[in-house]
């Protein structure tokens, strides 16, 4: 019975030393080579999901006094839908790159044991001919240059990140625009004054000439809209012709936007 017992434990304490050799097989395996990388690259979809989301979870975060719209929400999302369309051809390039390495990786893996077998010259020349007729040098060479290809997930992945790092950039410039502006307002009409404005509504067109024109319009642009049409009533009521005129001349597009408020 004792020798039953035994018997059944160092089984037991067999297989869990099997199981733990093969874990870690497969967990380095897959740590040697851009399988990681490629795996991450196939859960494109969801990791832009799980980024948006986090997106917003941050904007809120930074910005507790404005909440994103749906609007904003929505014209991100189309941004980073447009950005994954425009590069599935990547992504596909991607599969059939991890598919080409997995059959070389399959290739190497059966001519392996003859490599460590094979006796070298002092030149590098195979000296057993059996051997150098089934071993394909150029083939083995070729799998090491499949380990490109986790360079070419980064710089997918890359991509991804800098568009979410640029659309959350612009929600920033947006709301900094708008707020600009309101602190703007209302302010006595002096040289220092002047320059000021100048140099915020400079920067306040360049950020809107980046953006959606017209219905795409969200409610930030529309914000900062208001408050540029508040100024310009108000540079138009209440700031001296001489004046007015020298602020037109420092920021060329207020004169386009005159127009259009006309």
């Amino acid at each position: 019975m004792k020798t039953i017992k035994a018997h059944r434990l160092t089984i037991i304490v067999a297989a869990i030393v099997v199981l733990v050799v093969l874990a870690a097989y497969y967990h380095f395996s897959l740590s040697a080579g851009p399988a990681q990388q490629i795996l991450l690259a196939r859960q494109n979809e969801a990791k832009l999901i799980e980024a948006v989301d986090k997106l917003y979870q941050d904007d809120q975060q930074v910005y507790p006094r404005l909440d994103l719209s749906e609007d904003d929400r929505q014209h991100i999302e189309d941004k980073i839908q447009q950005y994954s369309q425009q590069h599935s051809d990547k992504a596909q390039e991607l599969q059939q790159a991890w598919q080409k390495y997995e059959d070389k990786m399959a290739s190497l893996e059966a001519v392996q044991g003859m490599y460590q077998q094979a006796v070298v010259d002092q030149e590098g020349h195979f000296v057993n001919s059996k051997l150098k007729d089934k071993l394909n040098w150029e083939e083995v060479q070729e799998i090491d240059q499949q380990y490109t290809v986790n360079h070419q997930a980064d710089a997918f992945q890359e991509g991804i990140n800098q568009l979410i790092s640029q659309a959350k950039h612009q929600v920033d410039l947006l709301r900094r625009s708008e707020r600009e502006l309101a602190d703007l307002e209302h302010l006595p009409v002096t040289p220092e004054y002047q320059s000021i404005l100048a140099k915020a509504l400079n920067d306040i067109f360049v950020v809107l000439a980046e953006l959606p024109s017209e219905p795409q319009k969200t409610d930030y642009q529309k914000q900062v809209n208001q408050r540029l049409n508040t100024l310009v009533q108000q540079v138009e009521a209440d700031w001296p012709e001489e004046a007015r005129e020298a602020l037109i001349q420092a920021v060329p597009q207020l004169k386009d936007y005159l127009k259009e408020e006309d």
